[in-house]
């Protein structure tokens, strides 16, 4: 007897040849794993991509974030914000798919969204735009995705294709990228998202923030703090925050670099506005008092890795609210793969 199987990927991009480390992080604490994202050739074939003995493949989940993006954070001190290049992202050679359109998740009706990044002047990015690199990142996982699946064509057949974004041009963008593969051939695909943020759980319903209206590389308001509507894991997610301490050194170096409003930014806002110029060869940030070295800028990002770590596996109460706040999407995934097993179909 054949069963049938109905699989969720949690993708990453992953390559096999690498890009120079940007200016200042040309050390070996600067993590290859981060280089090796800067690419966006030589996708690895990893896994057996719905050939298991015994099933037929009906449907598969894809959840997967966006791809490169600017900076959403400042460095209160810096002298200059960061250049990205937004250029080419939604014009030129990667156009938005002629067959794609948001709509409403709440009326089906069909909405207006940027159909390119947007920038502060010329092509220089704004904060949290999608970047060349970032869009052709996802636009090579969908082509890959579409040759993997190729002896399935259940699992990406466009007629019974569901998608849904959060709503951010980045995200919207990205999805763009991935799916411009399955509209080659005149298909009509909708890209779903809630317009109001406060009803998408796709970020979880207890402390989350929220970048959206950031426009600017701004110091100070980068992003926002939502409450969720999980009161208990809000108060476990603010218990496992208020847990972490950045390391004496650390704050000092911030300090005599930047001054005493960097040193008291969150760990994650000075992780953001580091790594997400390792893409693009920026140097490491200066301040009056002189340049972040790349042992630090290294510290910080271990210390946001790990702060994030502890958000959702944390004792101090990351790990359930964890477990509380991604339940809703979680269950909404699988309620998904639940209903094309019992139906046979992923429509």
């Amino acid at each position: 007897m054949v069963g049938c199987l109905a699989v969720l990927f949690l993708l990453m991009v992953y390559v096999n040849r690498e890009m120079p480390p940007p200016a200042g992080l040309a050390t070996p604490a600067f993590s290859r794993r981060t280089r090796r994202y800067c690419n966006t050739d030589g996708l690895v074939r990893e896994g057996r991509e719905g050939g298991v003995v015994g099933y037929n493949l009906i449907g598969v989940t894809v959840t997967v974030r966006h791809g490169d993006r600017s900076a959403i954070h400042g460095i209160p001190g810096v002298g200059m914000d960061p250049v990205y290049n937004c250029s080419k992202v939604g014009e030129d050679d990667s156009p938005w798919p002629q067959g794609l359109r948001v709509v409403s998740e709440t009326t089906g009706a069909a909405i207006e969204r940027p159909t390119s990044s947007q920038v502060l002047s010329g092509k220089m990015c704004a904060a949290g735009q999608l970047t060349y690199l970032g869009f052709t990142q996802l636009k090579n996982l969908g082509k890959y995705m579409k040759q993997a699946y190729a002896s399935h064509p259940v699992v990406f057949n466009t007629s019974s294709m569901y998608i849904r974004s959060t709503d951010y041009t980045r995200t919207m963008l990205s999805s763009a990228g991935f799916l411009s593969n399955f509209v080659e051939d005149g298909a009509q695909l909708e890209v779903r998202v809630h317009e109001k943020e406060e009803n998408e759980f796709m970020h979880g319903v207890g402390l989350r923030s929220s970048s959206a209206g950031a426009f600017g590389f701004s110091s100070t308001t980068g992003e926002k703090v939502i409450l969720g509507g999980c009161a208990r894991a809000v108060a476990l997610s603010k218990a496992q925050k208020a847990a972490f301490r950045k390391t004496a050194h650390v704050r000092q170096e911030l300090a005599a670099l930047f001054g005493v409003q960097a040193a008291d930014k969150d760990i994650t806002d000075l992780g953001d506005a580091i790594h997400a110029g390792a893409c693009h060869e920026l140097p490491l940030p200066c301040g009056q008092g002189g340049c972040l070295t790349a042992a630090t800028a290294a510290d910080i990002l271990r210390s946001a890795d790990k702060f994030y770590c502890d958000r959702f596996t944390g004792s101090a109460g990351g790990k359930t609210a964890a477990k509380l706040a991604m339940y809703p999407f979680l269950r909404s995934i699988s309620d998904g793969l639940q209903f094309i097993a019992d139906n046979q179909t992923a429509t």
